[in-house]
């Protein structure tokens, strides 16, 4: 498989990759949508079950008689709201409506055959939750409030024994899918930034790929056909440009050996066997050549320059008459430092002459030693 059908590919695995990564996204984003609506919902519930558990308090306490603090607490569960237009229906364990503050005209009637728009009896199966769990979830089709078209609906109930009530309420799963639909919204937008700006930058990338892997292929063509005088037009500003600059470099080091083969050919028929070739077609090799020779020479130049230098201080001394290239006032300080000390036991300083002593006569550390080892 070609390189740049390689890179297209990736280019489109990566894509694709992104496009599942948003879709699996908003799905667990749906998902924790519904589950933090169904922690809201069964928070709210609890809340009604003890305000119903207070009036009960009340009736127990003998502050209230039974019908009035029922009625008292059917009242205050009926003018609850939450998110705006929520609310919360009472039925009895016979399935009996009690209160429902949507639709007035089902207070006192008999459920037990209410069906939804599925033909589920969702009152029954409420009161068989509440017998079995005493608490529960349950799915069912509903008309929202101000409409007659019924969408699905998931509501929580929570039974309240010491009056045989049924207390719940419930979400709409269209609405959640409203908000789902507004954040998959605002992850598709951010996708299609990305994609607009991945897209254009990878059909670059293949395209200049292409065309530089088809330029090198193109210059080692020629020099395999053997036609040494062709020049690339191309400039690549990448990895392949510095392959097609080296295929040129060889181009030119191909056409100089050509060049010489011919004039030895040509000297070699007129029988001039001095001819040599002319190191001038070789500007890479004749600099490689002169490099060596500094390398060799190098040796040898430190050799004559260390032979040469005693030559040259005895030259010096004769000029300045003196036995030693040494400072008089370094050399009275250097025998006065010396006698003060007294015989030298052990192992010699290496700078007999004291610091302050050898800042104030110039004196230079290793001089005198340096200059002992060239005698």
């Amino acid at each position: 498989m070609k390189i740049q059908t390689k890179t297209k590919l990736l280019v489109l695995v990566a894509l694709v990759g992104t496009a599942i990564g948003i879709v699996t996204g908003l799905v667990s984003l749906r998902d924790n949508l519904l589950e933090d609506r169904k922690f809201k919902t069964r928070n709210v519930v609890e809340t009604v079950h003890t305000l119903l558990g207070h009036y009960h308090a009340e009736q127990e306490a003998g502050r209230l008689g039974p019908a009035e603090a029922q009625a008292a607490a059917l009242a205050a569960v009926k003018a609850l709201r939450y998110d705006e237009s929520e609310y919360f229906w009472v039925n009895d364990y016979r399935n009996k409506m009690l209160m429902h503050p949507i639709r007035p005209e089902l207070d006192g009637k008999d459920l037990s055959g209410f069906k939804d728009a599925n033909g589920k009896l969702f009152f029954n199966e409420f009161i068989e939750i509440v017998n079995k769990s005493g608490a529960g979830f349950l799915d069912y089709y509903w008309p929202k409030p101000g409409s007659d078209k019924p969408v699905e609906k998931l509501s929580y109930v929570k039974g309240f024994a010491p009056w045989g009530w049924i207390v719940g309420t419930g979400i709409y799963i269209e609405d959640v899918d409203q908000e789902l639909a507004r954040q998959a919204r605002k992850q598709l937008l951010i996708a299609l930034g990305i994609f607009l700006v991945m897209v254009p930058f990878s059909i670059s990338v293949v395209r200049d790929l292409g065309r530089s892997i088809r330029s090198v292929v193109a210059a080692t063509d020629k020099l395999a056909q053997g036609d040494f005088d062709h020049a690339a037009d191309v400039v690549l500003k990448n990895e392949m440009g510095a392959i097609l600059v080296a295929t040129q470099h060889v181009q030119k080091s191909l056409q100089a050996m050509r060049v010489d083969a011919q004039t030895l050919s040509q000297a070699a028929v007129a029988g001039n066997l001095s001819a040599r070739a002319d190191a001038g077609h070789h500007p890479r090799r004749e600099r490689c050549r002169q490099g060596s020779r500094r390398r060799r020479a190098a040796p040898l130049e430190q050799t004559c320059r260390r032979s040469l230098r005693p030559a040259q201080l005895r030259a010096a001394r004769r000029r300045t008459g003196r036995k030693r290239a040494v400072r008089p006032q370094a050399r009275r300080l250097h025998r006065r430092h010396r006698r003060s000390r007294g015989p030298v036991r052990g192992r010699q300083r290496r700078h007999p002459v004291p610091r302050r002593d050898r800042r104030t006569a110039g004196f230079v550390p290793g001089q005198a030693a340096a200059r002992a080892r060239q005698r």
